[in-house]
């Protein structure tokens, strides 16, 4: 199977399975390994992306960049290189009749994904270290609310506050106080 993939992809595979999501880090809904798989075998970019994954314990600013570019063209655009314009050119192009579960994560939310897929990959490829330095789990994707770990969803609202505003309620009452969030 190796020698099929080639060494380049096989070294990618790891940040793949992290990145599209595994038993410690969330998935991306309908968007699965079998279609990051594709986009590894066609750019060179992506496949460095995911290869650098779990490389330090801190993500840089470039590689949050290549993973965002991975994830607009997981939900397949080509064009666009930022979640956020994606989420919107999205939700224009179906006139707002969309679930949130069928938007990209906002860019904020994308970069708390990165962080955990990020440590992930590094315990991965530590593995065989007698004993690796690991750094908390906090600040790398998670975070603590009491005493217990919890997800770290990223901070902000998923969509302008003008969106908020317009996807708060569909009911046909001037005041209204129903609420619906992306």
């Amino acid at each position: 199977m190796a020698q099929m993939l080639g060494a380049d992809k096989c070294k990618a595979l790891p940040g793949l399975h992290a990145f599209t999501g595994c038993d410690t880090v969330s998935a991306f809904a309908c968007k699965g390994k079998l279609k990051g798989l594709g986009l590894i075998s066609k750019s060179a970019q992506h496949r460095e992306a995911l290869t650098l994954l779990g490389s330090h314990w801190d993500i840089t600013d470039d590689l949050h960049k290549k993973l965002e570019s991975f994830t607009c063209q997981l939900y397949c655009s080509t064009l666009v290189e930022s979640v956020n314009d994606l989420r919107y050119d999205l939700f224009l192009a179906k006139k707002g009749e969309i679930q949130s579960w069928q938007l990209p994560p906002c860019s904020l939310s994308l970069l708390s994904h990165c962080k955990r897929a990020n440590y992930q990959c590094a315990i991965w490829k530590r593995s065989l270290e007698a004993s690796p330095q690991v750094p908390s789990l906090v600040g790398s994707g998670w975070c603590m609310e009491g005493d217990d770990l919890a997800i770290d969803w990223g901070e902000g609202l998923p969509a302008p506050q003008a969106v908020m505003e317009l996807l708060s309620c569909d009911c046909k009452k001037r005041m209204c106080s129903g609420q619906l969030y992306l």
